[in-house]
């Protein structure tokens, strides 16, 4: 038998102003993505499932401005974080690897 993450940590829906730093929350990849849609979420303690997806994390802060996410996580100095951006990337994007 397995326990959900919405079971164990009590994963719920949650709203935040722009850029606002918030109190952890933790939440699924889908509700992530059906509450934040084009904006960038930093997560502390992500779950990775077995293909190394993210499946949940602590939401901590987000924004449109990915450059405010970054600036939070270094601000923040927490061990484990993931920097996302959620929904279909913008056309203009460009990728480093």
């Amino acid at each position: 038998m397995t326990i959900s993450p919405t079971f164990r940590y009590g994963v719920g829906h949650v709203t935040f102003q722009k850029g606002e730093s918030v109190m952890k929350k933790v939440l699924t990849m889908k509700q992530i993505e059906k509450q934040f849609s084009g904006e960038w979420v930093l997560l502390v303690n992500p779950e990775q499932g077995k293909q190394s997806e993210i499946v949940y994390g602590e939401l901590v802060f987000r924004s449109k401005d990915r450059g405010e996410v970054y600036r939070e996580a270094l601000k923040r100095k927490d061990d484990h974080t993931a920097v996302l951006y959620v929904g279909k990337l913008p056309q203009d994007l460009v990728a480093v690897l």
